[in-house]
């Protein structure tokens, strides 16, 4: 196995390493039921729990990391349609949190300087709905979980820069 990802370009062993990690990380990846997809929101919240005990610098870099793993967990390993589910359950997640903060994001007004600047481009951007652009070959549910990655970090971002509390939903368990 080393010898191969030797043999092999960096972006190759990095995508064989990666899909053996999901595949590792998460061994029911090809199960079809409704478990499996709403672990994702759960294993989301567990990566981002390691990512509060980094330094500041780092915990927008590993939001970014546990946020695109969530939506590749999502696209490998699955059949079409358990995608869909899969990232249409992200996305009302992720949906969720956006608009349980949103709120408190609006009516906090004490920055000054750039970081006002800052923010109030920042709350702009997502008062007017300006959402990354997706892939013309991705669908509906697939551009909308997308988006709403896009969405929470920002989110997340604006949360940081006013001194917010930056927490998580947390994703009941299934008794």
């Amino acid at each position: 196995m080393v010898y191969l990802l030797k043999r092999m370009s960096q972006k190759s062993s990095y995508l064989v390493l990666s899909m053996l990690w999901l595949f590792v990380t998460f061994p029911n990846i090809s199960q079809s039921s409704d478990t499996a997809v709403r672990d994702v929101p759960k294993w989301l919240n567990g990566c981002l729990s390691l990512a509060s005990s980094e330094s500041d610098t780092m915990k927008p870099e590993m939001e970014l990391h546990c946020a695109s793993r969530a939506f590749d967990y999502c696209e490998i390993g699955r059949l079409e349609q358990e995608r869909y589910v899969c990232m249409s359950e992200l996305a009302a997640h992720l949906e969720a949190e956006i608009e349980e903060r949103l709120p408190l994001l609006t009516s906090y007004t004490s920055l000054t300087g750039f970081k006002k600047m800052r923010y109030e481009r920042g709350i702009a951007k997502l008062k007017n709905g300006d959402l990354p652009s997706c892939q013309h070959s991705w669908n509906t549910t697939e551009c909308r979980a997308f988006q709403a990655v896009g969405r929470w970090l920002d989110v997340r971002g604006l949360s940081r820069l006013a001194g917010l509390p930056v927490g998580g939903l947390e994703v009941p368990d299934d008794e």
